[in-house]
């Protein structure tokens, strides 16, 4: 099984999307906890009167924020960064009840899926999961007894309220939301060996096949896709990666499976011309419904791609997170790091996310909402697939401008302006033997490296001993289209490599209506060009179009369009 790569010092990219990453570091996650005070708060004060006007997902922001600033550290090993994230992982403690409970709602209403007098149905165990998960994933850091305690204390409290013949955790509703802590108990078990771990983690999966549920597994083995199960929203996506990481804890492979079938059911069926997953906030059947696509799904979709990549490597899921990520992922993001939005549609306008969701805002957090929480991990995936090793296999899917040294003794550095010019080289140093597995996209004919043509959709290896190593990558980068369909039949979505081109009126005259359909002769002899002062690219056509990377596209409030 891959591993992805850690770093001694983080990885240094050296392009935009290193840039967009540093300015949402800087402009976002350093400054929540001090200008959305009641992350914290809501906690500390759940038993006060008058009660905290709340929604049925509160009291998951402080995990998916903790969550996100561990991907994003990952990335840029910044120090302040992670004093601020002990720093809020210990006052989340702080407002931990006596017996375990870290959720925002009032005695009597722990973990019972109902707030008040039942009026609110509440995703409390799905809130208490992301806050179990990011203690998790930073203790890998920390290695704080502190931390530990307090999610053994938590997962506890999960076990004495539904385990052995008392509430079944179905019964708290919402179950594509409050069964997912099935991840993080089978997690526990692989980190500490005890049973008791995976036995409720086994409960929680006999529920997940109930009548009632989703009944994922089932309904990956009968040979269905993923939109025609019974739960096909995005959050199901959380418990079916606790399915994936049941593969080891129960030593069977019909787990992983059933992940990986839900993997490419997905992107068979319902990843828009963006690389974004969702229509409407859950699978539909099809990418041609121009309904939001929400980032909170996109993200939990290449959260599981990275999963299933790292146990089954395939350069189609690759081309998938690449994709993904320089389209849908970054153009989720103003380029500021400041906002993040809630839809980026195929067309239309991107708006902040605290600007179409504004009912999610309380007093004391105005800029929260599923989203702008979530929105670390967006970007701090990267960290999970980019890069990938297992033993002496070194795997690099990332051809930006980079330099970093590895744990295991590598120093790595990649230089080139890809994905706007083909040539990428590749210095290796190696304190021992190493194979490097090259990505060679499924798009790239005719790739040439260390000038040996080799086949596309493959991991080029090479081989090499201790020392240093040159390796020369020439990835074509043509312009290609794909075909719509439903209300987009007879229009293309065009590329240029892995980026997504589209058209707005920041550099078009005109009404977006009346651009023509492209053809391929209007993008002859047409290359990228990158500005260097805001690094947006674009490609001024034969035709007098000019065309706008996607994560730029509508970035200055204008209308765009992708189907063209």
């Amino acid at each position: 099984m891959l591993q992805p790569v850690k770093t001694k010092n983080g990885f240094h990219l050296l392009g935009r999307t290193g840039k967009l990453i540093d300015n949402f570091e800087q402009r976002w996650l350093l400054t929540v906890p001090e200008t959305n005070p009641a992350i914290i708060t809501c906690f500390k004060e759940r038993d006060k009167k008058p009660y905290r006007p709340f929604l049925p997902w509160s009291g998951e922001f402080a995990g998916k924020y903790i969550t996100g600033t561990y991907y994003v550290y990952n990335i840029t090993h910044n120090e302040e960064l992670k004093k601020v994230s002990e720093k809020f992982i210990f006052d989340l403690i702080d407002c931990m009840d006596t017996d375990g409970y870290l959720g925002c709602f009032k005695q009597g209403n722990h973990l019972t899926g109902r707030y008040n007098n039942g009026d609110l149905g509440t995703w409390d165990t799905w809130a208490h999961y992301h806050i179990m998960y990011g203690f998790y994933l930073w203790n890998l850091i920390l290695k704080k007894d502190e931390i530990d305690k307090a999610l053994y204390k938590m997962a506890d409290l999960f076990i004495n309220t539904f385990f052995n013949g008392k509430m079944r955790m179905k019964e708290t509703g919402s179950t594509e939301m409050n069964l997912s802590p099935l991840h993080i108990f089978a997690l526990l078990y692989l980190k500490t060996g005890e049973k008791k771990y995976l036995d409720f983690a086994k409960e929680i999966e006999e529920d997940i096949e109930s009548p009632e549920c989703g009944g994922y597994v089932s309904c990956m083995d009968s040979g269905n896709e993923f939109y025609r199960c019974r739960k096909p929203r995005w959050e199901s996506l959380h418990p079916i990666m606790g399915i994936n990481s049941l593969e080891e804890c129960c030593n069977d492979p019909r787990y992983g499976e059933t992940a990986e079938k839900v993997f490419y059911s997905i992107l068979r069926t319902d990843v828009h011309n963006t690389g974004g997953f969702s229509t409407g906030e859950q699978a539909c059947g099809t990418p041609f419904i121009n309904d939001p696509i929400e980032l909170c799904c996109v993200i939990a979709f290449n959260a599981l791609a990275s999963e299933v990549y790292l146990k089954r490597p395939s350069v189609k899921i690759a081309d998938f997170l690449e994709r993904s990520y320089y389209n849908a992922i970054m153009g989720s993001y103003s380029p500021s790091g400041r906002w993040s939005t809630y839809n980026t549609p195929m067309e239309g306008v991107k708006r902040a996310n605290y600007d179409w969701i504004v009912f999610q805002s309380r007093a004391g957090s105005p800029d929260l909402n599923c989203c702008s929480a979530n929105s670390g991990r967006g970007l701090g995936q990267l960290s999970t697939w980019a890069y990938a090793e297992d033993g002496e296999d070194f795997y690099i899917n990332l051809f930006e401008k980079a330099s970093f040294e590895t744990e295991s003794g590598m120093k790595v550095k990649i230089r080139g302006d890809y994905p706007v010019k083909c040539v990428v080289n590749i210095s290796v140093e190696s304190d021992k033997k190493r194979r490097i597995l090259i990505r060679v996209p499924e798009w790239a004919d005719k790739t040439n490296i260390n000038g040996k043509t080799v086949p596309a959709g493959e991991y080029y290896p090479i081989e090499m001993d201790a020392g240093k190593i040159e390796i020369r990558v020439r990835i074509p980068l043509k312009v290609r289209f794909e075909r719509g369909g439903l209300s987009y039949k007879g229009f293309k979505s065009w590329y240029y490599g892995p980026i997504l081109f589209g058209a707005d009126m920041s550099v078009n005259d005109g009404d977006l209506a009346e651009i023509p359909k492209l053809k391929l002769a209007d993008f002859k002899r047409v290359r990228p060009v990158r500005d260097a002062e805001t690094g947006r690219i674009t490609m001024k056509l034969n035709n007098g179009v000019t065309l706008v990377d996607f994560y730029m596209l509508g970035q200055s409030g204008s209308e765009y369009r992708t189907w063209l």
